[in-house]
């Protein structure tokens, strides 16, 4: 009898501890992701996460650490305006890896089925991108395949290339590559997955 009460106070215990780091609704931040949500993190563990809003546009969050560790900003800043996203566009993000973010790229679907591009650099210290800007993926003009949700980016970290994989309109059948090489000036070139 005395071993099952021990164990009924045990199986309690360890209901209750599961239970101890339940936050409570005050300590839940509300954020509705509506689309896609992408995130990448520093070497110090700062963290940005970028998702979509049901009004189509693409805001920023930051977080200090991991959920569990980190605490929030409070910062919820508005990126991309809704006018430049495709309601419910997969997102993909690269980002050079130091203490502190030196560049973040942002890869989305225009409402015209346009890979776009904004881009933050440290030595700039803001986001550029959309329609005008020259420099993006997005002034390459490259169709992506209407309703595809497919859509991945990296960057090494040695030469600072780019890939940015999608379903073109170019080769609707397979994955295709935007690949730009090192150089800040260099173009965009597409190709298909070879065989």
């Amino acid at each position: 009898m005395f071993s099952k009460i021990l164990l009924v106070l045990s199986a309690l215990s360890v209901t209750a501890s599961a239970f101890a780091h339940v936050p409570r609704a005050a300590e839940i931040v509300p954020l509705s992701p509506f689309g896609g949500v992408a995130a990448v993190q520093s070497e110090n563990n700062d963290t940005r996460l970028y998702y979509q809003r049901s009004d189509g546009s693409i805001h920023q969050y930051i977080v200090s650490n991991a959920f569990n560790v980190g605490h929030t900003s409070g910062l919820d800043t508005l990126l991309i305006p809704a006018s430049e996203v495709q309601l419910g566009t997969p997102i993909a993000i690269t980002s050079t890896i130091s203490q502190f973010f030196g560049e973040i790229r942002i890869y989305f679907f225009s409402p015209s089925n346009i890979l776009s591009e904004y881009i933050w650099m440290a030595a700039v210290g803001h986001f550029r991108g959309g329609p005008s800007c020259a420099d993006c993926l997005t002034a390459a003009g490259l169709a992506v395949v209407p309703g595809s949700k497919v859509l991945y980016a990296m960057q090494n970290p040695s030469t600072g290339s780019l890939r940015v994989g999608f379903v073109s309109a170019g080769f609707p059948s397979t994955l295709a590559e935007a690949d730009r090489a090192g150089a800040p000036n260099s173009t965009w070139q597409v190709a298909a997955l070879p065989n």
